[in-house]
């Protein structure tokens, strides 16, 4: 009716119902910039009462607004399968975490959600993955490399056992070394020098 007073409903703070999410993120070390300034609805459709998730786009399409694709690599010659699959959140949760980057574990306890954790815990694990884990030798998202590697298994491995001393020339018994990883296993062997159950004696 005219000269009635208009009423206005107050758009409620998404954390006033979504209390428990408050409580399981807020406090983590690491915290999506949305999340941190309570930005719900940069990802989110608002949804009332109706108990809907409601994204604004779906999956890594949304991360993809913020991530560029070609800084996550998405450009590269070898890109990790679960990323080309579009299923970040397989990896990061996509609020906050008390893990680097977002990540659901730590260190190489991301990669073993997917990856079999057996064959890198045998008896000899080589000391890079057992100290700085899977991102010692492998980039997360892509590389040129296969495998993943930061950079070509020669230069890689040559880093840390150089070639040309004498200890190991003596190792291999003069012999040429064409690729490491056809004799030696870079993650564990149950034989000394991480060597492959099947090699044949020089």
């Amino acid at each position: 009716a005219p000269g009635a007073q208009q009423r206005t409903l107050k758009a409620e703070d998404c954390l006033e119902c979504h209390r428990k999410f408050a409580g399981q993120y807020l406090g983590n070390k690491v915290l999506d910039g949305s999340v941190k300034e309570k930005r719900c609805e940069d990802c989110h459709l608002r949804h009332g009462i109706v108990p809907k998730l409601a994204l604004k786009q779906p999956g890594s399409q949304l991360c993809y607004g913020c991530h560029k694709p070609e800084k996550l690599g998405m450009d590269k010659k070898h890109v990790h399968a679960v990323l080309k699959g579009g299923k970040c959140t397989q990896c990061h949760d996509a609020h906050g975490s008390n893990a680097k980057y977002m990540l659901k574990a730590e260190g190489a306890g991301a990669c073993y959600d997917c990856h079999d954790r057996k064959p890198f815990e045998r008896k000899t694990v080589h000391e890079p993955l057992r100290k700085q884990g899977c991102a010692a030798c492998h980039v997360a998202h892509a590389s040129d490399q296969p495998q993943l590697l930061v950079k070509a298994e020669a230069a890689l491995c040559g880093a840390c056992h150089s070639a040309s001393s004498g200890a190991f020339k003596k190792a291999h018994e003069e012999y040429p070394v064409v690729g490491c990883s056809r004799c030696h296993d870079p993650h564990a062997s149950d034989g000394k020098k991480l060597l492959k159950a099947s090699v044949h004696d020089p």
